[in-house]
């Protein structure tokens, strides 16, 4: 028993980063299950039957195919191997709830990167800056000029408003938007709910247009009539509120959150870039697009994992190397990172993130910075908003059949 317990570990610990690269590389989820599986048992099996007869032959192969694969792995796939082990465990973990299979995550990628150091080494080339100070806490960190993150598109401005018709009392507004999924687009009763941080939508409605929950979905927390629910996120391609269109809206599933005809909420993330003015008598809902940065933290930061990494030379010299990790199916335009270092805050800018993909960072931070307890929090993020370039507002493409 204890021979197979010995052995059990490592052969997990490599199963676990085999499946987790094959779903960072798009594979299907069965067959990156399978082949895994093939990969890790075959071998330990095949190395086992050279080794003499001994007791320890199981446990010797299973430790000596995994380090092996293990230390071989960042030669073939630079800079993934951590982050294949952390997803690996995550989703075989995904029956220990939300939290616990992140966090068993983390530590198997922890483990991985110290037994693969070289895995360390970035995919491309690491850009060197100077982070933004800023005296006090981390509530207090804000870049007198944030770097560029795009700026809103209007649809005629201040004085050609969106106009929208509502039902219901004053408690309960319900509008008709469109929603996009990647390939079609439906029509939808929602409520329109300033307390609401997330829209959400149902299971349902988010399958009519092809959406479905990923396996690494990140969850959140909501507060309905009923009490806290956990609700998992996913993304859809736009809102459309009249001929304007939001994209890349994340969207909470919530079952609770919709009563037919209505689907569900429209919530903060999207009516924030939005100043509203409701005429009761009317029945009506004006939208004024704003004419600022548009900052989505709220849609990205379940999407975007940050890591800080820091390291201290002789001479006093602190070293911040910083990596954000988009576990999204969209481009990450750019994103602006607080880091508090015991009380003295910093705003660094990750560039440009690809679906899937990691963008890096490295800095030097003041000498005598002491990072041995720190924060790091999103402070501004944008997509990138591709979908409606070449379209001028309020023309729009179409996905009905």
């Amino acid at each position: 028993m204890i021979r197979l317990i010995t052995a059990a570990f490592p052969a997990i610990w490599l199963f676990a980063t085999l499946m987790g690269l094959g779903l960072n590389l798009k594979l299907n989820p069965l067959l990156a299950l399978v082949l895994a599986g093939a990969y890790t048992v075959l071998p330990i099996v095949g190395l086992k039957a050279l080794l003499p007869a001994r007791p320890l032959a199981l446990p010797l192969a299973a430790w000596g195919m995994t380090l092996l694969t293990l230390g071989s792995l960042p030669q073939f796939f630079p800079g993934q191997s951590d982050r294949a082990t952390a997803r690996g465990f995550r989703d075989l973990g995904f029956f220990l709830g939300h939290d616990a299979s992140s966090g068993l995550g983390r530590m198997a990628g922890e483990l991985t990167r110290w037994a693969s150091p070289e895995n360390q080494e970035p995919i491309s080339p690491l850009s060197r800056t100077r982070p933004i100070r800023v005296p006090g806490s981390i509530e207090s960190i804000s870049p007198p000029r944030p770097p560029d993150l795009g700026h809103e598109r209007t649809a005629g401005g201040d004085s050609n408003p969106i106009t929208l018709t509502y039902d219901g009392d004053d408690r309960s507004l319900r509008i008709g938007v469109e929603i996009d999924g990647p390939d079609i687009s439906d029509f939808y009763t929602v409520i329109l709910d300033t307390g609401a941080t997330y829209s959400t939508l149902s299971a349902e409605a988010l399958e009519e247009i092809g959406i479905s929950i990923p396996p690494d979905a990140p969850w959140v927390e909501l507060q309905t009539a009923g009490g806290l629910i956990e609700a998992p996120l996913v993304l859809v391609d736009a809102v459309w509120l009249g001929d304007f269109p939001v994209e890349w809206v994340t969207v909470a599933i919530c079952e609770e959150c919709s009563r037919p005809p209505v689907a569900g909420l429209l919530g903060l993330n999207v009516l924030q870039r939005f100043r509203v003015s409701i005429d009761h008598e009317g029945k009506k809902i004006e939208l004024y697009p704003r004419r600022v940065d548009s900052n989505r933290r709220v849609d990205i930061g379940h999407w975007l994992e940050i890591d800080g990494r820091i390291t201290q030379s002789p001479d006093g010299i602190v070293d911040l190397e910083l990596r954000g990790q988009n576990r999204a199916r969209q481009a990450i335009r750019a994103a602006v990172v607080n880091i508090n270092c015991s009380g003295t805050g910093f705003a660094v800018e990750l560039g440009d993130i690809p679906p899937g993909g990691e963008a890096h960072t490295q800095v030097d931070l003041p000498q005598g910075t002491d990072c041995r307890e720190r924060e790091l929090s999103l402070s501004r993020a944008t997509w990138v908003e591709d979908r409606f370039e070449t379209l001028p507002l309020p023309a729009r493409e179409t996905f009905r059949d």
